[in-house]
């Protein structure tokens, strides 16, 4: 219950109530994988990368094969514009789950941005 509450405050753009909501479900379960790569993907979108950084962290000690969070450490990897390390999550998130939401899009935007900082007159 707390989980969808946070998500839909999320969705409605209600920060104040996201922002609580969010620390609520991490009071209630903080070592669930879904949770911590929903918060940390909720705190990346905030714009505090070290926040959400913590979060995929410890979702990743408690679970690192799970493809989800794998790609919110690409997410926050490519925030923090590591594009090889975000690269590397996003593949891992492949080989993982190939269906996996979000890898292939964040693996092509990476892609992308190398492509772009490696054209002439960059």
């Amino acid at each position: 219950m707390a989980l969808n509450e946070a998500r839909l405050a999320t969705s409605a753009g209600a920060t104040d109530r996201a922002d609580a909501a969010w620390e609520r479900v991490l009071a209630i379960d903080p070592t669930t994988p879904e949770v911590l790569a929903g918060a940390g993907g909720y705190w990346l979108e905030r714009g505090d990368v070290d926040r959400a950084a913590d979060l995929v962290d410890r979702g990743m000690a408690v679970a690192g094969d799970d493809a989800r969070l794998w790609v919110a450490l690409g997410e926050v990897r490519e925030a923090g514009e590591d594009a090889a390390g975000a690269r590397e999550a996003f593949q891992r998130a492949i080989e993982l789950d190939p269906g996996v939401r979000g890898a292939a899009e964040g693996l092509e935007r990476v892609n992308g941005l190398a492509a772009a900082d490696a054209a002439p007159g960059r």
